[in-house]
């Protein structure tokens, strides 16, 4: 287990959020619409589809993750909101993270006057250029690395990337998801133009935010995060609160524990057509019900799936990384050689939780050894890893690939990763807090609770060490087991004995609760 003793501190937790710059974090942040430079004609176009949205239409394109879904839904719901006539969503074929040639095709042959590109295209210039010819509008709305200047669209393209806007003003002022982008769009141009804006796509902004690991520490995707905070449980859009049950709340938790989960195992399984009725279709009540069946089934097979494949799988224990190789599961699963990648993720962050660890999981997919790294407590390995191997994603979550044949290498390099590591050159180590009060300290927790909504990607995530002693005893229910500390539970999955020493997260719920580490 990780020596979490050696990263203990002696500050406070509010000395922390100074020594962090993060003083304010606890404050509810205004939203302030920001300005583009390249504005203008996303701005034209818009105005054009809107006023004239009678006569035009629109094909809308979302990339195939949760946020390139939130993207499809908030210029769906925003075009229809606003009068678009005809909006269409290409709905998903094909597991890709590029522009689908099939989207291309249906644009030009149902001759629509917009394509609208969400959460991709920014590099795909010969497709959007096959798509321009035939007169048909662009807008690319975007926050990957661009393989062009604003200036090598063609006339016929309206684009807006976040990379490209940071790298003309020389800031890193937007760290948007795709979909927040989109969000951010729409509401400009609404404020701009005199027109209403569906208020509850904030939600589907937030979504894509905690589901794209952005960083919550800048001010503005936190204020996206507190615009869609005071939407009425009753006005989150249908799909958001499909999941949502009587003990949980819009926010952190329930975007990365329940929602993206369950749409993610969508993707992962590739089960299309399951996807495009519960997103796209109008379903009545009663075909909702065996979707969402349907998704709970499948939901349900992929972490018994997950559990069993991290049960059984090689694993090499390295002093600060757990090395699982998925390649040695294969005898006892019938899974196809193309999928078993998805599963790299899943069984790499089942393995950092039982560890206490950085995972690494690996596999052969065709010429080359694709794999995942996770990090159950949100450290920064990504650019460790950058120096061994192909690595992008997240910060403690990301995915690499190498060719087949450098693996003893890769191997290799981590095991003198692992014998050189520091602490130092890992960042957004957690903070833990020791606490050896009898009664807890609730609005301290609180606000811990609180400053945890958006711990993580770029801000470190506070624990709390605990000895259960002063608790009152075991309460153990189908799902998990609970100790009463004060007005406050601690929640674990395994039972705890007495006088243990335990790291305690403290969670937004209904009510504030202290998960087990």
């Amino acid at each position: 287990m990780y020596q979490f003793d050696k990263i203990e501190t002696n500050l406070n937790f509010y000395d922390q959020l100074d020594r962090l710059g993060v003083q304010d974090i606890l404050n509810h942040q205004a939203y302030q619409s920001p300005d583009f430079c390249n504005w203008f004609r996303v701005n034209q176009f818009l105005l054009d589809l809107v006023t004239n949205g009678n006569t035009k239409s629109a094909l809308v394109y979302g990339d195939y993750d949760v946020d390139g879904l939130m993207c499809a839904k908030i210029m769906e719901d925003a075009l229809k909101h606003l009068g678009v006539k005809k909006v269409d969503v290409y709905h998903y074929t094909q597991r890709t993270h590029a522009l689908d040639t099939l989207a291309v095709q249906q644009a030009i042959l149902g001759q629509y006057d917009y394509f609208i590109v969400c959460d991709t295209g920014s590099s795909s210039m010969e497709l959007l250029n096959r798509v321009a010819r035939h007169g048909i509008r662009i807008i690319v709305l975007d926050h990957h690395v661009s393989n062009y200047s604003y200036e090598e669209f063609n006339d016929n393209t309206a684009i807006i990337n976040t990379e490209l806007e940071n790298m003309f003003t020389q800031t890193q002022t937007f760290e948007l998801s795709a979909g927040a982008l989109c969000y951010v769009v729409i509401r400009k141009f609404c404020e701009e133009n005199g027109f209403d804006l569906y208020e509850s796509l904030a939600a589907y902004a937030t979504v894509s935010l905690y589901s794209d690991c952005m960083n919550m520490a800048n001010s503005f995707n936190r204020a996206i995060y507190y615009e869609s905070k005071a939407i009425p449980r009753e006005n989150l859009p249908h799909l958001i609160k499909l999941f949502l049950n009587d003990y949980s709340v819009f926010g952190a938790r329930y975007i990365g524990f329940w929602f993206a989960p369950r749409i993610n195992a969508l993707f992962r399984s590739e089960s299309f057509d399951v996807l495009n009725q519960l997103c796209f279709d109008n379903l009545d009540y009663n075909n909702e019900v065996v979707i969402c069946e349907i998704i709970e089934d499948l939901y349900g097979k992929i972490r018994e799936l997950t559990k069993e494949l991290a049960d059984i799988i090689e694993v090499t224990e390295l002093d600060h990384f757990v090395v699982g190789d998925l390649q040695s599961v294969e005898e006892y699963y019938n899974i196809e050689k193309y999928k078993i990648y998805n599963y790299t993720g899943l069984v790499a962050n089942m393995l950092s939780e039982k560890y206490g660890k950085a995972c690494v999981v690996y596999c052969f997919a065709g010429s080359e050894i694709k794999g995942s790294v996770r990090d159950l407590f949100s450290r920064d390995y990504l650019s460790l890893f950058q120096h061994i191997c192909n690595a992008g994603g997240h910060a403690a979550a990301f995915g690499f690939h190498i060719g087949a044949f450098d693996l003893d290498t890769f191997l290799n390099s981590l095991r003198y990763l692992d014998v050189n590591f520091s602490i130092d050159d890992v960042h957004n180590e957690p903070i833990i807090l020791p606490m050896t009060a009898i009664v807890p300290d609730e609005l301290l927790i609180n606000d811990i609770a609180t400053y945890n909504e958006f711990s993580g990607q770029g801000l470190p995530v506070v624990y709390i060490k605990k000895q259960l002693v002063g608790i009152k005893k075991e309460i153990k229910t189908p799902y998990n087991f609970k100790y009463k500390w004060g007005n406050l539970f601690i929640q674990s999955d395994y039972s705890i004995p007495f006088g243990s020493y335990v790291l305690l997260k403290p969670i937004q719920t209904m009510t504030t609760k202290l998960l087990v580490k």
